[in-house]
């Protein structure tokens, strides 16, 4: 309605570089997703999966910045890192967090970092999975690098990471910095399903 699309306005979450932008994948977003501002030569998005979906597929590196907590609604869409997206995403000092299936699924080149002053930010998975089924915050089968920020899971049987073997190999991932952690009972800051 005009009034959710007045809302999502005014309440953008991410912007990221408007050379960053594939035009092609743009014009597939409904436009009440995202506004340009020339000025500043960004683009602002009210979704963090709008935002990484219109980002340019062609390995070079794409900063992205979120600009308020994101607290999703359980049954919101993955936030996917397609092949060939190579994506910096800066929390700065802001949480994203879920209470459901996986927040960000990475297939691409994903680095977490926090530039704010005490780099607070944190992507956070609130869900109680099973053993079968891990309720996670990152599901990786690229590569991942946490640089500076929090990647955390709370609830029994959660996985911060969750790293998984394709048929190209096993995702990579490297911690240099930052935390990664799980704090319930049988949770994993970082899982690696693999058979190698």
């Amino acid at each position: 309605t005009g009034i959710e699309t007045a809302i999502l306005a005014m309440t953008p979450v991410a912007k990221v570089a408007t050379n960053r932008i594939d035009e092609e994948k743009l014009a597939e977003i409904e436009t009440k997703f995202y506004e340009k501002n020339e000025t500043e030569g960004y683009y602002y998005f009210n979704t963090i999966d709008a935002c990484i979906e219109a980002v340019s597929s062609d390995d070079e590196v794409t900063n992205i910045e979120i600009v308020r907590d994101v607290f999703m609604k359980d049954t919101a869409p993955v936030i996917e890192i397609v092949e060939g997206q190579n994506i910096v995403l800066d929390l700065c000092g802001f949480t994203i967090q879920k209470n459901g299936d996986t927040i960000i699924a990475n297939q691409g080149t994903l680095e977490i970092i926090d530039t704010s002053e005490e780099a607070i930010g944190t992507i956070k998975q609130l869900g109680v999975g099973t053993s079968e089924e891990r309720k996670k915050a990152i599901l990786n089968e690229g590569e991942l690098t946490v640089t500076s920020g929090t990647v955390t899971a709370t609830g029994e049987y959660g996985c911060a990471i969750y790293n998984v073997e394709t048929e190209t190999g096993t995702g990579i991932v490297i911690v240099e910095g930052g935390t990664v952690s799980a704090t319930a009972q049988n949770s994993y800051g970082i899982y690696n399903n693999s058979s190698g």
